[in-house]
């Protein structure tokens, strides 16, 4: 998601920073900062317009072991960004979030913005954390933000080990789809 919001930012004529927990392959014209938002104080960021926070720690391994380190880079990344955007005066904070809050099975389709939401393991959780902190007052009266709740985004440049380009690679190799548990998800 992170490398076709900075390319079509670039496209647009704007200048993309962007930071990353580990070093990041450089593509586009981005300058890159090799940062843990849960560290970091923003001094090497410079002047900021907008900040789309497209990042996450899914935690190591499954989404249920290390809650703490998942909330941690999750929670406390957030809040410190937020606090450096409204002490610098960002006009706008995108945040992606997950459409895997909503309460399953889905029972009514479209999904509405107001459906159900549970948060059961530490990724959601930590997710709902940083839309409800985006959502409080003292935040809004000082950003723009902006929540953006996906649901599986797929494309080009998409990890070959996700479900779907597994998925796909079976279907044109006319090979069954393996599906874990009772296929609700």
């Amino acid at each position: 998601v992170g490398r076709y919001i900075l390319n079509e930012l670039e496209r647009r004529g704007h200048t993309v920073v962007c930071l990353d927990l580990h070093a990041a392959p450089q593509f586009g014209g981005a300058e890159w900062i090799e940062a843990d938002l849960a560290k970091i104080n923003g001094d090497r960021i410079g002047e900021v317009e907008a900040i789309c926070h497209v990042g996450a720690s899914i935690s190591t391994g499954t989404y249920y072991s290390d809650y703490e380190a998942c909330l941690k880079s999750n929670m406390v990344g957030t809040a410190r960004l937020v606090k450096w955007a409204i002490k610098h005066k960002v006009e706008r904070f995108v945040y992606t979030s997950s459409a895997g809050l909503y309460s399953r099975p889905i029972s009514i389709l479209p999904v509405r913005e107001d459906a159900e939401i549970k948060a059961p393991n530490a990724y959601l959780l930590s997710k709902l954390f940083c839309e409800l902190l985006l959502k409080s007052q003292d935040v809004q009266s000082v950003l723009s933000i902006w929540v953006l709740r996906l649901a599986s985004p797929y494309g080009p440049g998409q990890r070959p080990g996700s479900v779907l380009p597994i998925f796909i690679r079976n279907v044109l190799s006319n090979e069954p789809i393996r599906i874990v548990g009772d296929g609700t998800r």
